[in-house]
């Protein structure tokens, strides 16, 4: 706890509690927690902010320390560990250069009366200047989990990183449990990027500290881009005291690395050029009878185009161009599929052909789930000819249209979901993704018997090469929403920096099943691809269903740590 601190970093902190907090025990002690270095005269503005919403406060004054920006994770975990020793049971956490919505200085004791590992998401708006915030694109879906219940005994391994890329964000509770995440319609405003000068600044200090920087050389790019739509702060959504802009920079200027942008534009560059003019380049290998290539359905100039924005959304959201001629990362072996892989079609992209992956040798051992009906239509069948029970509506394209029903429908649900099931059937799997492999084949809709009665169903996914599995993601899905986590091959959890930055962990998972059979199946399913996520489910008996198999899982855009990038692509050692 805090007196376990070194003596140098207790005379970091000062600790300053209401009066009327120390002798109320009827409700949890709420404290605020914040750190400062070149940012001190933006705390008193801080205080004033936050102080109607919490009992009292704990600071690290960091202006003392060698080092210019010092250790952001040591400095949040000294700061909670000090906040639960004066008995702290929720934390406030903010930055000097953030503001809160007065908001939620009314809704705080009700919020804090929550049970159990709590931590609320609230939207954080990114100002770029003192009025406005950036709504365009993923800006508009920022998240912040600022507001979170604490416990002794916790463990914070939790990399300190206000990225501002969708799906990471600046939380702060502590990642060695599992927390329920509740969402909030409340705004953080963070005015530390709302002169083009701090923007500047920020991108050169998240390079700057970036262990990771040479593998990702344009992660911070995105500060630097001008914003398309910026929306003001709206007036039922005020926070007090009013932000002044001082026109200072707030934090020491770190050094300089342009060599790293202009290296990696020129790898980038070579590549291309050796994609489009090599002999050996796979834009000009031939197709194997039986299968098609993206690449073939496009003509060149399309292709150009495509090409482009695929590598600025890529690198926008990974922090590095891919290699298309010749990959080496596990994400840009992705993109690289989706062009120049040779896929069998429908298979490929079929959800109701996913039977047609299982390896004879494993028929006996896994099956794919029961599908009762299916229709090019949006009709779906009538109560006298399914029998009650549990049943997903899915289609046979695409990701995420899917939903988990019982039947006999009442007549107002099943007017809904007929209405869904006829946008699912009217659209395309979103063509912009060049997802092709989906649109291959005729749309249908149909429903797939539940493998069970549990209102909340748990997918297993392998992700499978040759050589064997790497890793498995547990996601449990319910009516609430959903929780996952990423475990080795012998079903244990990965290191913390492994996980996904955003999502709600999974607290507990059954393992009713041959891990070992299942791994060999999910091998050997992969082993003709080079590569596949194979996911699983599982009957309360331990039957086993193949659920689906996915060969570019979240299109290639779903965050991973950059050593897990390295190893993966290694495992994926032939690209077919």
């Amino acid at each position: 706890m805090a007196n376990a601190l070194p003596p140098e970093h207790l005379s970091c902190l000062s600790v300053t509690l209401k009066p009327k907090a120390a002798s109320d025990a009827a409700r949890p002690l709420v404290l605020g927690v914040f750190s400062f270095r070149d940012d001190a005269h933006l705390v008193p503005g801080l205080i004033e902010n936050i102080g109607p919403m919490v009992d009292g406060w704990i600071a690290w004054d960091d202006r003392s320390s060698d080092s210019p920006f010092g250790d952001q994770r040591q400095r949040r975990k000294a700061l909670l560990d000090a906040a639960v020793d004066r008995g702290a049971g929720w934390i406030l956490a903010l930055d000097p250069a953030e503001r809160i919505e007065d908001a939620l200085a009314g809704r705080i004791r009700d919020l804090v009366r929550a049970d159990g590992l709590v931590a609320y998401e609230f939207h954080l708006r990114v100002m770029f200047s003192a009025t406005e915030y950036r709504v365009d694109g993923s800006w508009d879906r920022l998240v912040a989990r600022r507001l979170f219940s604490i416990h002794r005994g916790f463990a914070y391994d939790r990399a300190g990183s206000a990225d501002y890329r969708f799906g990471f964000g600046d939380h702060w509770y502590p990642s060695d449990a599992p927390y329920r995440i509740i969402k909030q319609a409340l705004n953080i405003y963070d005015f530390r990027s709302a002169s083009a000068e701090r923007r500047r600044l920020l991108k050169e200090i998240r390079v700057h500290l970036d262990p990771f920087i040479e593998q990702r050389p344009l992660a911070y790019e995105y500060l630097a881009y001008d914003p398309r739509e910026l929306q003001p702060i709206p007036a039922d959504r005020p926070y007090h005291p009013p932000f002044r802009e001082d026109g200072g920079a707030w934090s020491a200027a770190p050094p300089r690395r342009p060599a790293l942008l202009a290296q990696s534009l020129e790898r980038f560059d070579r590549s291309v050029d050796r994609l489009f003019n090599d002999p050996r380049s796979p834009v000009f290998a031939a197709t194997l009878p039986g299968h098609r290539r993206g690449v073939d359905l496009i003509d060149r100039q399309a292709f150009h185009a495509l090409l482009r924005e695929t590598a600025n959304l890529f690198a926008a959201r990974h922090g590095y161009p891919p290699d298309l001629f010749q990959p080496e990362r596990f994400l840009e072996k992705l993109v690289w599929r989706k062009f120049f892989s040779n896929l069998r079609v429908p298979q490929s992209g079929n959800k109701l052909l996913v039977g047609s992956y299982i390896p004879p040798q494993f028929a006996q051992h896994v099956r794919a789930a029961e599908v009762v009906w299916r229709s090019e239509a949006a009709q779906l069948p009538g109560n006298d000819q399914i029998a009650a029970g549990w049943y997903y509506l899915k289609s046979n394209h695409g990701a995420g249209n899917v939903a988990r029903i019982r039947y006999p429908l009442e007549t107002a649900e099943r007017i809904g979901l007929e209405r869904t099931a006829a946008r699912w059937l009217r659209h395309p799997f979103q063509p912009c993704n060049f997802e092709w492999w989906y649109d291959a084949f005729p749309r249908e809709v149909f429903l797939e018997k539940s493998v069970g009665d549990d209102p909340s169903s748990t997918t297993w996914c392998f992700y499978a090469f040759p050589s064997g599995v790497h890793y498995v993601g547990v996601v449990r899905k319910h009516a609430d929403g959903s929780q996952g986590i990423r475990l080795s091959a012998d079903l244990k959890p990965l290191p913390e920096k492994y996980q996904q930055p955003s999502a709600e962990r999974l607290a507990d998972w059954t393992v009713n099943f041959d891990a070992g059979l299942v791994e060999r199946i999910a091998t050997a399913i992969a082993t003709p691809l080079g590569f596949a996520r194979v996911d699983f489910l599982f009957a309360p008996d331990s039957s086993c269903f193949l659920n689906e198999v996915t060969l570019t899982p979240g299109n290639a855009g779903t965050y991973v740590h950059p050593e897990l990038d390295m190893m993966l692509g290694r495992m994926w050692s032939k690209l077919v």
